[in-house]
């Protein structure tokens, strides 16, 4: 922090001015911009006429907010551009903006007439009566500007209000801004703790507090017109969230302002995620005010200024051997009190010189933060990650302090993330009852669960509702990563293969195998590129897709011949990759797979997080096999699902599947692939062809699609189809997935979704059209059919068993069985098959 300033200092940015800066009561000292929060507040907005001098009864109505400001009051500001009208009020005479005429006089119900208008620049240097002069002592103004009219284009408009607002130079950023043009002081008499002093009958009202009893003494003198409540956002303190106040005090700034230009363009080279935080930044620094840093506490970073007694030469001191070059004694702590107590030698006249008492605002230590904790002067960060709060907060500051120090950019890029709300998308907050724990998660979720939830929940920048279905499901993914680790450790025990065992195993990779370790490639790919452009919402599911397939596809596709190497051999490795990968965002739950695998393999590295990124082998990546078993796994679902719609277990084999289709590339994936579709869903055989006799169709538009998605097309849309052949209709949904209507005078294209399509088929088969192919099982079932089913039932049973005696697949069993007659033949005639998988 101290280089910090002294190098802006060095670069001529840091100076000492008075200013009105915002102020907190409680904390009794100055802030920043960026450390304002914002609260929805209702204030008192009044109407106060003050009496223009030389004139009986004529008055400029004004406007505020502030009712509490109105003692500092030094001026009355209008817009040059605007026409004002001198409006008669019963027995008086009002100046007001024209343009508000109506909605004011509507709002006070008073009939009015409109005697002259006059430019807002005419009324420059008109004088007025402070209705409080007779009590306050304005005398040491020394102004000519003093209670008259001046003139602001930029803070004065006719939206609201009544295009005169008071103004009070020592109350508020905008009004010392136009009282400094017209050489107007800063007059604020509120002490640290907002109380007024030396003001007569205010003394010892509190400002913004107190505002009634303001509003009071206006109306005892005769000139408060009218008072309404507004609704509007209102800063306060960051830290204590009381209502800030405005001061005019002296402040030690860092001339940011100086720099806005060099910032925007050191903006434009940052990479944003999302590329729109890029603009939101981009407004701020448009908009940015030079840093107040000084803040009036004891706790903090001292600043490293000390003032000449003598001279008044200031001195910055930016490291503790600069304070010892100077003469001082490096205290045995930095902070206050002891900083306080060092004394240095001015090097122009050789006297005292003594510290500041101020300590620096707190986001300097952030702005600080990168060379401060590497060391390193000349750090940038390839990238940091906040939320969006921080466009304002640290992205500002470490931006702010960089330029300011070293004058180059102190991040090349940046993460944004947003808010976690409630599940119904508010806010969390203690007043709806909405709050959600983050520990409350982590105690019956673990860490783990809430990072892998949180990261691919929503996107960059955007808020997260939060929800327990959504957590749950999450929890329940990494139960079945981590039921894969158990999975692979049982498999090792049972077969005793070592790692240089699995490494051999390469050679004797089969279809399913080299499936899986294709998507393996393809999904390290993905996810690299995923993380480098930081598009890490979409890094769990591309990770959660390959861990869930290998569990309920592949497992379970390899199931009869699980204790080969080459099985064993690709649930490692696949694991592992999934365990690489998913490391940085589930980093306990990976990291006690792996330690578990270590051991049992004797693996070197020591730790998940210090093995390498997985790199792709793009020789193993074939996409022609992952497109095929995306046919196949597809055409096993809908076997799955016609199985529970006829109530036929996976341990009851179907005697024949027919496929009709005439799509070459999933006649060709089927055919490749026949057996494996035969093993994983107990078929006995499969018919392929791209047309079946027997099956009648019948074929009409579903309206409810069409209507809305062709609209005044939809009745020629019916006719023409109503005209065509049905068969041939769902030959082409067979071959394309959708069939092309010429119409009148356009072409239209209908998907499968469109068209409602009602099948003929005979009694023996169940089955339908599932996109470019129709699927048929045969039910009927024959003597030999259910004796394998029952060999299926009973190893299952029998597997059930040796679960619940919690014993080992190594360990072998003696089985008793005592069955009827039918039974026993039927199970002695698979009893090497059964001692086989019991």
């Amino acid at each position: 922090v101290w280089w910090t300033v002294a190098q802006a200092a060095k670069r001529g940015l840091l100076y000492k001015a008075k200013k009105v800066t915002p102020w907190c009561p409680h904390c009794a000292t100055a802030l920043a911009k960026h450390e304002l929060e914002y609260k929805n507040v209702t204030d008192s907005s009044i109407l106060v006429k003050f009496k223009v001098k030389g004139k009986e009864n004529e008055y400029l109505l004004v406007w505020t907010t502030t009712p509490w400001t109105i003692p500092f009051n030094l001026a009355v500001m209008a817009n040059p551009n605007l026409d004002y009208s001198k409006v008669r009020v019963g027995e008086e005479v009002w100046v007001v903006a024209k343009d508000l005429v109506n909605a004011i006089f509507s709002k006070l119900e008073k009939e009015y007439v409109v005697l002259e208008n006059v430019k807002g620049s005419k009324l420059e240097g008109l004088a007025y009566e402070h209705p409080f002069s007779d009590s306050i002592d304005f005398s040491k103004i020394k102004s000519n500007w003093l209670h008259k009219v001046i003139l602001s284009e930029k803070y004065v408009s006719a939206s609201e209000g009544t295009g005169l607002v008071h103004c009070a130079p020592g109350c508020g950023p905008e009004d010392f801004e136009v009282g400094q043009a017209y050489g107007l002081p800063a007059f604020n008499e509120i002490d640290e703790q907002g109380v007024f002093a030396n003001m007569g009958p205010f003394n010892g009202l509190v400002a913004r507090v107190d505002d009634s009893k303001f509003i009071d003494s206006l109306k005892d003198k005769g000139v408060l017109v009218n008072i309404s409540k507004y609704t509007h956002d209102y800063p306060v303190c960051w830290r204590c969230k009381t209502d800030i106040v405005f001061r005019a005090t002296q402040q030690w700034f860092i001339a940011v302002t100086k720099l806005k230009e060099q910032m925007l363009a050191a903006n434009e080279n940052v990479r944003w995620t999302p590329d729109w935080a890029k603009n939101w930044f981009r407004s701020w620094l448009e908009n940015i005010q030079d840093w107040n840093i000084s803040r009036q506490r004891f706790w903090g970073t001292p600043l490293p200024i000390w003032i000449c007694t003598n001279c008044g030469k200031e001195i910055v001191v930016g490291s503790t051997d600069e304070l010892k070059s100077y003469g001082g004694k490096v205290p045995r702590d930095l902070h206050r009190p002891w900083i306080d107590k060092v004394i240095l030698l001015c090097p122009d006249c050789k006297s005292q010189a003594k510290r500041i008492p101020d300590v620096s605002d707190v986001w300097l230590d952030s702005g600080a933060a990168l060379w401060a904790s590497t060391s390193n002067k000349d750090f940038v960060a390839d990238l940091i990650l906040e939320g969006k709060d921080q466009i304002r907060g640290w992205f500002n500051l470490l931006m702010c302090s960089s330029m300011a120090a070293r004058g180059q950019p102190p991040y090349r890029a940046v993460y944004m993330h947003g808010f976690i709300n409630d599940a119904l998308g508010r806010k969390m907050s203690k007043s709806l009852g909405n709050v959600i724990s983050p520990y409350e998660v982590f105690d019956k979720f673990g860490a783990d669960t809430f990072r892998y939830y949180t990261i691919g929940g929503t996107g960059p920048g955007l808020d997260l509702n939060y929800n327990f279905s959504d957590i749950k499901t999450k929890f329940g993914n990494l139960g079945i990563l981590w039921n894969i680790h158990v999975y692979l450790l049982e498999l090792l025990e049972l077969t005793n293969l070592s790692l240089k065992d699995l490494e051999l195993a390469k050679s004797q990779l089969l279809d399913e195998d080299k499936y899986i370790l294709s998507r393996l490639h393809s999904t390290i790919l993905k996810v690299t590129e995923l993380f480098k452009n930081h598009q890490l919402p979409e890094v769990p599911l591309a990770i959660e897709s390959l861990f869930l397939e290998l569990s309920r596809w592949y497992i379970k596709a390899v199931r009869e011949r699980c204790t080969e190497p080459a099985v064993v051999y690709t649930i490692f490795e696949v694991l592992m990759g999934c365990l690489k990968m998913f490391a940085p965002i589930a980093p306990y739950i990976t990291e006690a797979c792996y330690q578990s695998i270590k051991t049992k393999l004797k693996l070197k590295e020591e730790s998940i997080h210090l093995t390498s990124w997985p790199v792709s082998d793009e020789s193993l990546i074939d996409a022609k096999l992952e497109a095929e078993m995306a046919y196949i796994k597809d055409i096993l679902s809908n076997i799955f699902a016609l199985r529970e719609k006829i109530q036929r277990g996976l341990k009851w084999p179907i005697k024949e599947v027919i496929v009709v289709t005439e799509n070459e590339e999933l006649q060709s994936a089927l055919a490749k692939h026949a057996e494996l579709v035969k093993r994983l869903a107990n078929i006995l055989a499969i018919n392929l062809d791209h047309k079946m006799e027997g099956i009648r169709h019948e074929v009409k538009a579903d309206f409810s699609k069409v209507g809305p998605k062709f609209g005044k097309d939809a009745p020629e849309i019916v006719a023409v189809l109503a005209r065509l052949s049905p068969e041939s209709v769902v030959s082409n949904i067979r071959k394309s997935g959708k069939v092309i209507l010429e119409l009148k005078d356009k072409k239209v294209e209908l998907e499968h979704d469109d068209l409602l399509i009602e099948e003929k088929i005979p009694e023996h088969l169940v089955g339908g059209i599932f996109g470019s192919y129709s699927l048929y099982l045969d039910r009927q079932e024959t003597k030999e059919m259910l004796a394998m089913g029952f060999t299926r039932e009973f190893v299952r049973s029998v597997q059930a068993l040796r679960k619940k005696a919690n014993l080992s697949k190594k360990e072998r069993i003696t089985l008793f069985v005592s069955a009827p007659a039918g039974s026993k033949d039927v199970l002695e005639a698979s009893r090497d098959d059964i001692c086989a998988k019991v």
